[in-house]
């Protein structure tokens, strides 16, 4: 079955998720907004602070195709979020504002579905509802990771 998955910042869940379904698989497809290689000379250039935050968005060592839906948005918002300049401003903080990050690239990514031959759909949180609406309508099969919480241990399922 292939596989696409789908998270905006790649996160350390998504990154386990991502190491288990697609590490030796070539046939999987992954959408991520910032994909980079940190063996870079240049990126070794950079300081060990943002040099480190750019190591989570490496994909490399995956088999699978490896798409960066969003670049050049992505490295903006992780610069300023470690300034001053970021912190400070209302119109960056609305413009690169998670919640406006994550509707760009559920945007992104549910364009990019036709054009795509897979069978599942794996997406998180607040970046898969166009992505599944898409998807439903292609007829694939949809998962999506969810936190549940209740307080009866009973009534998880």
């Amino acid at each position: 079955m292939k596989i696409l998955i789908t998270h905006p910042s790649g996160n350390r869940n998504f990154q386990y998720l991502a190491k288990s379904i697609c590490f030796n698989k070539k046939h999987n497809i992954i959408f991520t907004s910032l994909n980079i290689n940190t063996d870079n000379i240049y990126i070794k250039l950079l300081p060990k602070k943002f040099k480190n935050l750019l190591e989570a968005r490496n994909y490399s060592k995956f088999k699978s195709t490896v798409q960066s839906l969003q670049p050049i948005y992505e490295l903006i918002r992780l610069f300023l979020s470690r300034t001053y300049l970021g912190r400070s401003f209302d119109l960056w903080k609305k413009f690169f504002s998670e919640n406006n990050f994550y509707k760009k690239f559920d945007e992104k990514s549910s364009k990019l579905i036709d054009k795509l031959n897979i069978q599942a759909v794996y997406a998180y949180e607040g970046s898969a509802l166009e992505t599944f609406k898409v998807a439903k309508k292609k007829k694939l099969y949809v998962f999506m990771k969810f936190l549940l919480i209740t307080g009866d241990k009973k009534n998880i399922f």
